[in-house]
């Protein structure tokens, strides 16, 4: 769970904004909110405490400076991971994160509701925008269901990329970072290992 942890602090260390906002209903006036789903409550409560263990954990580290959390980049992160993880992987990202109880779907469902209801930039005025870009080594594929419930849910790219050619690798991601945030965001990551894993970045 230890490694689940530090990929959910790369990638909310990379995100460039976080502002939470609720989703407006369909005929409420500008700057009202809609309640969220039980469900989707509750994982709001389970991301906002793990985000503040995160942070403390973190903070302990006198190495790290300007630490941003946004509990609902690293709750999308995690469900990512259960969304696209084996049997373990996936049960160990639903641990962290407080989700056991709840059914597979119930998670990816709330969590996108979640997402939707911070991209809602009417809701109270707030413009919220999270790209997230799962990159995968170029001799390997996507599964179909996979890319589907990823979008479908979190709003996620998919790309591969040569993590071999780490200069090319680097290039790739920090261009999207930055055509993502409008330029506020144009650089990342300084460094890519070379692996024959995925890399989930957010920004």
């Amino acid at each position: 769970m230890r490694s689940l942890l530090l990929l959910s602090a790369f990638c909310l260390l990379e995100a460039a904004l976080a502002a939470e906002v609720k989703k407006p209903a369909a005929a409420a006036a500008p700057g009202t909110a809609e309640k969220l789903s039980p469900k989707a409550a509750t994982l709001a409560e389970r991301s906002a405490g793990l985000a503040f263990s995160l942070y403390q954990a973190m903070a302990k580290d006198q190495a790290v400076e300007n630490i941003l959390v946004s509990p609902v980049v690293v709750a999308s992160s995690l469900g990512l991971v259960s969304l696209g993880g084996k049997a373990t992987t996936a049960s160990q990202a639903k641990a962290v994160l407080s989700a056991e109880q709840l059914r597979d779907e119930e998670v990816h469902a709330g969590l996108g509701e979640l997402l939707r209801s911070l991209s809602n930039s009417t809701a109270r005025n707030v413009t919220w925008k999270l790209g997230s870009r799962l990159y995968g080594p170029s001799s390997v594929s996507f599964a179909d269901d996979f890319v589907r419930s990823s979008k479908q849910h979190y709003n996620c790219e998919h790309s591969k990329i040569n993590f071999r050619d780490k200069r090319s690798a680097l290039q790739s991601i920090n261009e999207w970072a930055a055509q993502t945030t409008d330029g506020k965001l144009p650089e990342v990551t300084k460094d890519v290992e070379r692996t024959d894993g995925a890399l989930l970045v957010n920004a």
